[in-house]
């Protein structure tokens, strides 16, 4: 069977700008930003080690060359999942047999998302692990994490009367 491509939910502009954030500051070990076209014009000015490649799919922002490299070619979950620093690609994450995916969650200490992955049960464990080094870790449903970002970019464009 072959994976289903999904339609991608927008970031909220305050995850836009907390996974931006991570990447610029080099304490931080978040090394790579995907965002969708929809997100694109929430990409502000870069500093010169922030390397950006856009592709219809949507953008790389990235401080590593092999990374921005690989996806210029190939964007498919595999890839994306090895690029972010997934433990797995959504597709794996959906077919697993011993429960629900669930959505672990890198937060700042404003409730913003640094980084998140749809992961398979058995890998919750070690993603809190890993992600520990990113921020807060929440672990909600992928329901709830649609629905949050649903709902904090409506209320934003709301306040910017769009």
């Amino acid at each position: 069977m072959k994976p289903r491509r999904w339609a991608p939910v927008p970031e909220p502009h305050c995850d836009v700008r907390a996974q931006i954030a991570a990447l610029v500051d080099q304490r931080h070990p978040k090394i790579a930003v995907f965002l969708v076209p929809e997100n694109r014009e929430d990409i502000p000015e870069l500093p010169a080690s922030i390397m950006r490649c856009d592709r219809t799919e949507g953008t790389l922002l990235t401080t590593d060359k092999t990374r921005l490299e690989i996806f210029s070619r190939v964007a498919d979950d595999q890839t994306m999942a090895w690029i972010l620093g997934y433990p797995q690609d959504k597709w794996t994450a959906m077919r697993t047999r011993n429960g629900v995916p669930v959505v672990v969650q890198a937060r700042s200490p404003s409730g913003a998302v640094i980084t998140e992955a749809l992961v398979s049960p058995n890998k919750i464990a070690s993603t809190r692990k890993v992600f520990a080094a990113h921020g807060d870790i929440c672990v909600v449903s992928l329901g709830d994490s649609i629905l949050r970002r649903l709902s904090l970019r409506a209320a934003s464009l709301a306040a910017s009367g769009a």
